[in-house]
Formats: C-alpha cells, structure tokens, sequence
C-alpha cells in the first residue's frame, strides 16, 4: 500500500511539474483571416527586384523562418533561428494582389515551440522576426543567408500566453507582424565594388 502511495505521489509530482513547465508556442502564420493580415511583396522598385517582379506578391518559391528571443531586444545578432518552423508560402506564383494564384503573399506554418521558453516565463516578453527568401526555382536558395531574394520583418515584442493546465503557451502574432518587401542581395563583389568607389571619391574630395 505504502509503494502504491510513494508511486501516485511522484506520479502527479512529475505531471504538476510537466504542467509547471508548459512549452512555449507561436502561431507561425502571416494570415489568418482575422486580425493577422500582413501579406509579403517584392519591393516595388523595379530596380531592385527581378524583372518584371515590382510589387507582385510573393508565391511557393519563397520560404519563411522564425528567429526569437526571451525578453527585449532591438538587436537582431540576438535573436535565434528556429530550423523547424521552416515552410512555404501558397500560391501557385507570384501574384498581382493578395492571396492571387492560390494564395500569393501569405504563409500558415502551424504551431512553433520555442526552445527554451516555459512558463513562468510564457507571460513574458519574446521578440520575434520573420525571414523570407526565395527558396526554388532558378534564384533558389537553402537559407536566407545565401539567398539571392530575400527580406525580413521589423523586430516586435510580444507576450505569448500561457493560461490553463497545463498552460497553453500558444499565442498569434496578431497586429504585431507588419507587412514587409523582399528585393535582390547585391553580390559580395557588388558591395566590394560599391565600397571602392566609395573610398576613391572620398580620396579625391581630399586631395582636391
């Protein structure tokens, strides 16, 4: 009788302490027909983009990840990538207007944990950034940080829950996420370029 005790005992202990310890979640989405309407577009300076691709909405060759951090930060060297929240947009192409060809400009990408948020900490505050690139297709790339095509959110703060038992944790970004532009990474031999006449003309206001 007494092992039966000891045994229940640490039974609800272990489920109290899984409950005390709800993983932290995130909405990963763009649309959701409510208040979270933020769709993403090439810039709308031709220059800048693809040919032909100024202001269109972006379709399924582009993919989105989130980068988060516990508490406030305006520093995005802060924030941490999370591999698994990685998906697709819809759309069967770049649109002309919002949800065109199937969905152009949007992503839903389910529930997200994020590592190493649990409450008490679900109430906090966790920043958040989108990344988006151009993931197939003839300027496909395997990250954002060697697309071709690519652009990211503003960083935003936010709390995301975590009410209940367990606690739920989950939270929608809401009016938080603002719509945003993806445009052309200039070459590292562009920049190199760019910054050697930067550095000649300054050569030449001084010895003029």
């Amino acid at each position: 009788m007494k092992k039966h005790l000891i045994l229940a005992a640490a039974c609800l202990a272990s489920a109290g302490a899984a409950y005390g310890q709800g993983q932290g979640a995130i909405i990963f989405q763009n649309y959701n027909g409510g208040s979270l309407i933020s769709p993403v577009t090439y810039s709308a300076v031709a220059a800048n983009v693809p040919p032909g691709k100024a202001g269109l909405f972006v379709g399924n060759t582009f993919s989105a990840e989130l980068g988060f951090f516990i508490g406030t930060t305006v520093d995005p060297n802060q924030l941490t990538l999370i591999p698994a929240s990685i998906g697709t947009f819809f759309g069967a192409g770049d649109g002309a207007s919002a949800g065109a060809n199937g969905g152009a400009g949007f992503f839903q990408l389910g529930s997200v944990n994020l590592p190493g948020v649990t409450s008490p900490a679900l109430a906090s505050a966790i920043t958040f950034e989108v990344f988006v690139w151009e993931s197939s297709g003839p300027l496909g790339a395997a990250s954002y940080a060697t697309a071709n095509v690519n652009g990211h959110s503003t960083i935003f703060t936010m709390g995301v829950g975590g009410t209940g038992s367990p606690p739920a944790g989950v939270g929608d970004f809401g009016s938080h996420l603002q719509p945003f532009t993806v445009q052309v990474t200039p070459e590292p031999a562009t920049l190199a370029l760019a910054g050697l006449g930067a550095a000649g003309l300054l050569l030449f206001r001084r010895r003029k």
